[in-house]
Order: structure tokens, then C-alpha cells, then sequence
């Protein structure tokens, strides 16, 4: 990939990102962000780490599970929203995201062809576009359900469309890492 893909990093996605991140959340969510990322690396490259999470996938997803209805329930019964227990969930909610695809996608076909091809620009797109998208959706709609909808299933075909876009430019095709 090179040096082209972290030129178009830098000029076409970070300043998007952080004009409407700095906008609402301020400096001190990147640091954490950043961390949380880099821990997240550095435990999750380690293969025992994955294997004893694979073995163990079973209760991480009925924690998962349990913890995101509490959270639904700490929201909307006593406005709670905990920057912590918010982490945590989205912790476990990874987790149990990489153990089972690992488990039950890890499989070759012309769909994980595609999308193994997709991965590293669709990694560098996707988030300006959620990031932009989320912005948006919370002020146009005020029902929780509404915006984690719209913004999850509309991320997702935003990129997939913006990938598909950049792959038949081949200036852009160079600045997110499209071979």
C-alpha cells in the first residue's frame, strides 16, 4: 500500500473526520479513542488471545448480549449513559464481532474475495462517513432506534457506495489504497 494511501488519509479523510469531531466531542475523546485502538491491536494480534476468546465465544455473546439490553435500559428508564460501561459493551460487542467471523466467515468465496480487496479502503472511508452520517441522523431524529438504524445500515451503504465510486476513478483508486 505504500505512501500514496496515508497521502489520501491525510488530505481527503482526517480532515473531514475531525471537522465534525473536534465539532462535538472534543480532543479528549481522540486520546481515548486512540488508546482504546492500540490496546485493542496489541491484545487482539496475539493468536492465544484469539483462541481462548473462540473457545470461550458462547459467553461473551450472552454477556454481550445481556449488557447491550441493560444499557437500552439504563438509557431510556434513568438517562444513564456511562462513558465506561459504553466502552465496555462496545468492548465485548467487538469481541464477539472478530471471534465469529473468524469462526463462521473465514471462508473463501467470491464475496470474501471482494471484500478482502474492499478492506483496507473501505477501513480508511468508512469512518468520515459515519462519523458525517451520525452528525446528521442525531439532529434530524431524536428516537434512538431511528438513529442507530440509519446510521449503522446507512455507514455501511455509503461506503460500500463510495468504494464502488473510488474504484473507477484511478486518482482516488491511489489515495485509499485501491490496487
Amino acid at each position: 500500500m505504500g505512501k500514496v494511501p496515508a497521502a489520501g488519509i491525510l488530505l481527503l479523510v482526517i480532515p473531514i473526520w475531525l471537522m465534525y469531531y473536534l465539532g462535538n466531542f472534543g480532543g479528549f475523546s481522540i486520546g481515548k479513542n486512540l488508546a482504546l485502538y492500540l490496546a485493542g491491536y496489541y491484545v487482539l494480534s496475539n493468536d492465544l488471545v484469539m483462541e481462548k476468546l473462540e473457545r470461550n465465544i458462547r459467553w461473551l455473546a450472552a454477556l454481550c448480549g445481556i449488557g447491550t439490553i441493560t444499557s437500552v435500559v439504563l438509557y431510556y428508564r434513568f438517562s444513564y449513559y456511562g462513558d465506561l460501561w459504553v466502552n465496555f459493551i462496545g468492548w465485548l460487542s467487538i469481541l464477539v464481532l472478530l471471534v465469529a467471523a473468524k469462526r463462521f466467515l473465514n471462508q473463501r468465496t467470491a464475496l470474501t474475495g471482494y471484500f478482502n480487496q474492499a478492506s483496507y479502503p473501505v477501513y480508511i472511508l468508512h469512518q468520515s462517513i459515519l462519523v458525517a452520517l451520525a452528525y446528521y441522523v442525531v439532529r434530524i431524529s431524536g428516537v434512538l432506534a431511528v438513529q442507530v438504524f440509519c446510521i449503522c445500515f446507512g455507514s455501511f451503504l455509503a461506503t460500500m457506495l463510495v468504494y464502488c465510486l473510488a474504484r473507477r476513478l484511478p486518482v482516488v483508486r491511489g489515495l485509499v489504497g485501491i490496487k
